[in-house]
C-alpha cells in the first residue's frame, strides 16, 4: 500500500493497518510504518475454508481500501479418460 497525502506526495512514517475480514486469513503485520516512499506492506496468507477473502488498509485521515483475494480449494486434474461414452451400466474403456 501506498500512502499519499492530498498533493499526491508519499507520508513517510505513517502507521498503515492491515486487518482480514473474519475467515479471511491472517497478515504477517497488523500495522506497518511507511517508508519514505510512503508504502507499507504485509505478506496476507488467505483463509482455510476456499472462498472470497477480504483485507482492510487502513491510515489515520485516509479512506479505507479493500484488497480482494479468492482461497481455491484443492485441484483435481482429470489426465486421462475424459469424454468417453458407453452403452449405460457398461464399463468404460478407458480409466478416469
Amino acid at each position: 500500500a501506498t500512502l499519499t497525502d492530498d498533493a499526491g506526495l508519499p507520508v513517510p512514517g505513517a502507521t498503515v493497518t492491515f486487518t482480514p475480514d473474519a475467515g479471511s486469513g491472517s497478515v504477517s503485520a497488523a500495522s506497518v510504518t511507511t517508508n519514505a516512499q510512503g508504502r507499507a506492506q504485509v505478506t496476507w496468507t488467505l483463509g482455510s475454508v476456499p472462498g472470497s477473502m477480504r483485507l482492510t488498509v487502513s491510515a489515520t485521515g485516509a479512506t479505507s481500501q479493500f484488497a480482494n483475494a479468492t482461497a481455491t480449494g484443492d485441484a483435481i486434474v482429470v489426465e486421462t479418460g475424459n469424454n468417453q461414452s458407453a452403452l449405460a451400466g457398461t464399463t468404460l474403456g478407458t480409466a478416469v
